[in-house]
């Protein structure tokens, strides 16, 4: 659509289509008015029309304005893409939920700076920590106090390797428990 001095120029049949309007109603030299009447009274315009003319600043009782004399807008339908944002956003909070809900410890870290950017309750039960104080952080920063090369080493190496990894025991002294626990990673 490509509108100047309040009259339109041009449009394309998409936009027609998009909007539902009548080719007969809305063709070039309608003016800005008779662009918006139309949409509104097939229910794809709610506002007054009289006051977003004004905003354009295109015409005022019958004198033109010089703050905006050409206007080009383009139209996209989005109704597609926030159907799958919104399919997008369920599945996440399904997936999320059976994450949650699997007994054995589960996090996820950054390839990169091995920052924790997913974990469960298990695992918030292991380290004593919630998930909000974790995720974002690596082990260094969240036990400064104590030695993690050996999971860092760990994370690393499997990263490397590029195939799944079974590592011997290790104890961690846990601190929502308060005793050495015995793991299999």
């Amino acid at each position: 659509m490509h509108v100047c001095a309040g009259r339109l120029v041009l449009l394309n049949d998409r936009y027609l289509e998009t909007y539902k309007l009548s080719p007969e109603v809305v063709k070039p030299g309608c003016s800005l008015r008779d662009l918006l009447a139309h949409p509104q009274s097939v229910g794809m315009f709610v506002g007054d029309i009289e006051a977003y003319v004004a905003d354009c600043g295109v015409e005022n009782e019958g004198k033109r304005k010089s703050v905006v004399t050409l206007g080009v807008a383009t139209h996209e339908d989005v109704t597609e893409l926030r159907r799958r944002e919104q399919e997008l956003a369920r599945t996440r909070t399904f997936l999320n939920t059976v994450i949650d809900n699997v007994p054995a410890a589960i996090s996820v870290k950054d390839a990169d700076d091995l920052r924790y950017v997913l974990t469960n309750r298990a695992d918030e039960d292991i380290y004593g920590l919630s998930r909000d104080r974790m995720i974002g952080k690596t082990v260094h920063e969240l036990f400064p106090d104590r030695s993690m090369e050996t999971i860092e080493i760990r994370d690393r190496s499997t990263l490397q390797g590029g195939t799944v990894q079974s590592f011997p025991d290790h104890i961690y002294s846990s601190v929502s428990i308060q005793k050495d626990r015995v793991f299999l990673t």
